[in-house]
């Protein structure tokens, strides 16, 4: 009887070389950076719309406040901040675009007493768009008709 154990040698060795990883690892960050593309312009996108409806419910503020407090009432948006006043009075404060976005033309809106705007027929227009692109930057207008004072985004 022979208590002896044989150890024999595995022939077939299973698994990754070293290669095949390294090839694997190279397709996956390809992959990320193509995905990642699409994803940095998602942020550009949020915050104009964010900036936009700000401004357009500061606006409809404004025309309110004129109306309820029968005063006249302006808002007038520089740079890239706006102001909401009636008379000496600050109605709003000062409020700030987000970093990055600026007013296109500073306009000034004084809503009357019953809420309509000064000035022509047609209706006025701001701009929003993003400071320091010189070509594919985003914008967005407001426009405000002066019959009524209702301000709508422009598409």
């Amino acid at each position: 009887m022979d208590t002896s154990i044989k150890i024999t040698e595995c022939k077939h060795v299973s698994g990754f070389t070293l290669i095949e990883l390294m090839v694997v690892m190279t397709i996956m960050a390809i992959m990320m950076g193509v995905a990642m593309v699409g994803f940095s312009d998602w942020g550009r996108g949020t915050g104009m719309q964010g900036a936009t409806m700000n401004v357009k419910s500061s606006i409809a503020l404004a025309r309110q406040w004129a109306i309820t407090h029968r005063k006249k009432t302006t808002i007038v948006c520089t740079n890239n901040y706006y102001v909401i006043s009636c008379g000496v009075d600050n109605v709003g404060g000062t409020n700030y675009l987000p970093e990055g976005l600026e007013f296109v033309d500073g306009v000034d809106l004084a809503f009357k007493l019953d809420g309509s705007c000064r000035g022509s027929n047609l209706p006025r227009e701001i701009t929003i768009r993003e400071s320091g692109m010189e070509t594919n930057y985003l914008k967005e207008i407001i426009q405000v008709y002066p019959l009524t004072g209702r301000a709508r985004v422009k598409k």
